[in-house]
């Protein structure tokens, strides 16, 4: 279910800033993590809105911590996204950690 929803993104050095589409009421967005082993340096990933009630399995990440100086790009829907080094290294070990790609909330 939950591969219909996503396909491949572009390295994040290569494309425009990632803007946030506006949610709809009772919706969430899943970030679903496209890292594969052939190159472990580059985190790409997919967001996409859900109903509540009608979403695929997700983890979920409460995510505030770490230094705002230390930031690293990953690309998110094929466009560029800042995050926080340490959120880098938290989706680099997701997605090792799982067959399928590790879904987040």
């Amino acid at each position: 279910m939950f591969k219909k929803f996503f396909s491949q993104s572009t390295p994040a050095q290569q494309v425009d800033p990632f803007r946030y589409e506006r949610l709809q009421p009772g919706s969430i967005r899943l970030l679903k993590i496209l890292t594969h082993d052939t190159d472990p340096d580059v985190v790409t990933c997919e967001l996409a809105h859900f109903e509540f009630p009608n979403c695929p399995p997700y983890t979920t990440l409460s995510y505030t911590w770490g230094s705002p100086r230390q930031i690293a790009n990953i690309t998110v829907n094929g466009r560029a996204l800042k995050v926080r080094k340490n959120l880098l290294a938290f989706l680099r070990q997701a997605a090792r950690s799982n067959e399928d790609p590790a879904r987040l909330f």
